[in-house]
């Protein structure tokens, strides 16, 4: 049975038994602040109510004091086993140790959406779109990504990409406009009361449950940035690395287990820089506990901007830090 008091007095963390509950209280290993990270025993899951940091033991021996992988899986299960196969079989346990009853099979069947009927191929010279040329998107790409345009209906002057993953067969809708045009008609929306979504998914469709691009590169060994949408994940590509986007600034935990699953050395996170650092910290937490046999880096971008705002270059340059700070990590 894992005992986090011993852990504690071993490592000199000063902590207090909350009355009448299962609970410590002590300073939060990320955020530093006092009296606000509460430590459940029995479930063995933690939380500071400061800077929302949570997670369950296996995080806290990582994220918080610093263990590696392996060393953590040692004291929790007491056995030497850190292979990848005999770690990805507590994963189950980790699971199970959280309340969660997911298992970490039913990736396997999601939702299958037919591409709408009327969505044609698009060609230079005669229906080209203006985000595509916005973002400098060759003919060769709208080709590996089987691009299409809708002409009519719900979808009508949007794109549509084709999502797969395992099973799911479904499709993304972002706009065909300009990004300035795009951002005309947010504005003349908002002031009708109406939303404009950039980014439109079909109707009963569940877009946490599946990651963009990622059976292209599921057995791939290279390193795989973890983005948030389409052009964010082309942008990446070209800079020489692996991408799949989350279609969303948010990473599940369904798409956390299919992450899991990956051939991929390493996982670099590397969200829109508006998203705030409390929430990353969060999902990089999440890959902690999930991607157990993998190392985890983390990209912060400067100011709002996203991988699609950024330069080949600097983009390579960004990726290839985080990655160096991931191996020093572990």
């Amino acid at each position: 049975m894992f005992d986090i008091a011993d852990v504690l007095k071993e490592f000199g963390i000063a902590y207090k038994p909350v009355v009448g509950q299962t609970e410590y209280v002590m300073a939060c290993p990320i955020c530093d602040r006092m009296g606000h990270f509460y430590y459940n025993y029995k479930k063995n899951l933690c939380l500071c109510q400061r800077c929302k940091w949570e997670g369950n033991h296996l995080g806290f021996l990582v994220a918080g004091l610093g263990l590696t992988k392996s060393d953590a899986v040692r004291r929790i299960f007491g056995v030497r086993d850190t292979s990848v196969s005999g770690i990805r079989a507590r994963i189950h346990r980790l699971l199970d140790s959280m309340g969660k009853t997911e298992s970490i099979e039913t990736y396997q069947v999601y939702f299958k959406n037919p591409l709408p009927p009327n969505a044609i191929p698009v060609r230079k010279g005669v229906n080209w779109p203006a985000s595509l040329t916005d973002r400098q998107i060759s003919q060769d790409e709208v080709a590996r990504y089987r691009i299409k345009l809708c002409t009519e209906g719900r979808f009508a002057q949007r794109l549509i990409i084709p999502v797969s993953t395992l099973k799911t067969r479904t499709f993304m809708a972002p706009t065909a406009l300009r990004k300035s045009a795009a951002a005309i008609m947010k504005d003349l929306h908002a002031k009708r009361g109406i939303n404009f979504r950039k980014n439109m998914f079909p109707i009963g469709s569940e877009m946490s449950e599946v990651l963009y691009l990622y059976n292209r590169y599921m057995k791939s060994k290279k390193w795989l940035a973890i983005v948030e949408g389409p052009w964010d994940a082309y942008k990446v590509i070209r800079a020489g690395w692996n991408a799949v986007a989350t279609l969303g600034d948010k990473v599940s935990r369904r798409q956390a287990l299919l992450l899991s699953e990956t051939r991929a050395k390493g996982i670099i996170l590397m969200l829109d820089g508006s998203v705030p650092k409390e929430r990353v910290n969060k999902y990089r937490t999440l890959l902690d506990e999930v991607c157990i046999d993998k190392n985890i880096g983390v990209c912060k971008l400067p100011g709002d901007k996203d991988p699609d705002d950024m330069s080949l270059g600097r983009l390579d340059e960004i990726l290839k830090k985080a990655r160096r700070r991931a191996r020093w990590r572990r």
